[in-house]
Order: structure tokens, then C-alpha cells, then sequence
């Protein structure tokens, strides 16, 4: 007995797996954005305090372009999770019942030689399947609840 799952819900899985790790990757680029905008204004007081004016101006004007990117950093991470989101929905529609409810909406798929056992074992991986990818969604990319 093999342990598969059919094409769609293989693809949603994927596809939500793949928007999990965008949304991470966006969010340590946002973090490391936030940490040197954070850096650059502490270097502008500091040349301001050392009375070294162009230096501070300077390291004042990156912090700001660089606040302006962190802004587009954290609109595409929103983005990203409300595509997350949708994948994760279409996850749990095209994965129902071994994918059964797909198949009724795409042609070309066939579940005719299921058996009873097969079932089950589908059954089975898809319960493993559907709890794995609701606890990456409980958690963020740290493994922490957000709550």
C-alpha cells in the first residue's frame, strides 16, 4: 500500500507550503530591515551629539530610505499571508475527503479503484496533512505562538 495522495491536494499542499516559506522569508527581511533603520538613527544622534553634522545627516537620510523600504517589505509580507490564507482555505477544500470534492470540479480525475484499506490509509495521511499545516499556521517562523 502506498502512502499518496492525489495530484490536487498534493499541488495545494505544496502551494501552501511554499507561501508559508515566502511569508517567513519576508518576515526576516522585515526584521533585519527594522534592526539596521534602528541602527542608522542611533549612528545619527550619535554624529549629531559629536557635533559631526554631514556624518549624522547622512545616516539620518539612509534610516528614512530605509524606513520607505521596510514599508514596502511590510506590504508584501501582508500580501504574502492573505495568499496564505487563500492557499491554506483551498488546502482544506481540494484535501476533504482524499480530494473526492476536487474531483467532482476537475475533470480528468478518476477515484474509482479506491478500496476500503486504501481509504483509510488516504484518510489517514490527509488527518496528518491537515493538523501539520494547522500548527504552522498557529505558529510564527520562530515556532512561537502568537498568542
Amino acid at each position: 500500500m502506498t502512502k499518496s495522495l492525489d495530484p490536487v491536494c498534493e499541488v495545494a499542499i505544496m502551494r501552501h507550503q511554499n507561501l508559508i516559506r515566502w511569508k517567513n522569508l519576508w518576515s526576516i527581511l522585515l526584521y533585519i530591515v527594522g534592526i539596521l533603520i534602528v541602527f542608522f538613527f542611533a549612528l545619527a544622534i550619535y554624529f549629531f551629539f559629536q557635533q559631526s553634522l554631514p556624518a549624522g545627516a547622512v545616516a539620518f537620510l539612509t534610516g528614512l530610505v530605509q524606513s520607505g523600504g521596510g514599508l514596502w517589505i511590510r506590504e508584501r509580507r501582508g500580501e504574502t499571508a492573505l495568499e496564505e490564507k487563500v492557499a491554506y482555505d483551498a488546502l482544506r477544500v481540494d484535501c476533504r475527503n482524499g480530494g473526492r470534492a476536487a474531483a467532482e470540479t476537475v475533470p480528468g480525475i478518476d477515484f474509482a479503484g479506491a478500496g476500503p484499506l486504501e481509504q483509510q490509509a488516504q484518510d489517514d495521511i490527509l488527518i496528518e496533512v491537515l493538523s501539520a499545516a494547522d500548527k504552522r499556521r498557529k505558529t510564527n517562523m520562530f515556532g512561537l505562538s502568537p498568542y
